[in-house]
């Protein structure tokens, strides 16, 4: 029901779901150098991730730079959100934030495998919202660093009914556009 088939989704440009998802666990720049040309929002495609930064109010009359990027697939034939994951530097390593569809069991998390690598222990199911339920996972530099480098990303989750399903996330234009970010933060 939820496998997913080569060519069945494309990505859809979220700049408002990514950011609000990711952003609260991610750094904002300190210091207000604003984005390039003075724009107030940016949105850059590196192969299958998105770089999307806005220029948010802080308080006080202050403004913080916030950027993120994301992948998002949604099933063509029923333009159901399937999947997000978003990825922001967060010190020496990243936050992310994955977005899965209803139907899971959420007692069960979701594990993350890395190319052929063993599956991670399972990541905790934090709320649902109407787009689908949210996880969060903390990458550190060693992690980081087998992202840039890997090729797949495999989500294991399993379905109400006990069935395993797998979501497969591509990691190509992942260290460039994770790259991008962190440069745009600066």
């Amino acid at each position: 029901m939820f496998r997913l088939r080569k060519g069945c989704f494309v990505r859809r440009h979220r700049l408002s779901l990514a950011l609000s998802l990711i952003l609260p666990l991610a750094v904002p720049a300190l210091a207000d150098t604003g984005l390039p040309g003075g724009a107030t929002t940016l949105q850059e495609t590196y192969d299958s991730w998105t770089v999307s930064c806005r220029m948010a109010d802080a308080g006080g009359g202050k403004t913080v730079k916030q950027c993120a990027l994301s992948q998002t697939q949604i099933d063509k034939s029923s333009g159901k959100h399937l999947l997000e994951v978003d990825v922001a530097p967060n010190g020496p390593g990243a936050a992310a934030t994955l977005v899965l569809p209803f139907g899971l069991d959420l007692g069960q998390g979701v594990a993350l495998q890395l190319d052929a690598a063993a599956p991670s222990a399972p990541v905790p199911f934090a709320t649902c919202l109407p787009v689908g339920c949210i996880a969060r996972a903390a990458l550190d530099d060693k992690a980081l660093a087998a992202y840039r480098a890997g090729s797949t990303l495999r989500l294991k989750a399993r379905a109400e009914g006990g069935n395993g399903i797998d979501f497969t996330v591509g990691l190509k234009g992942f260290s460039a556009a994770f790259d991008r970010v962190a440069a745009l933060l600066k």
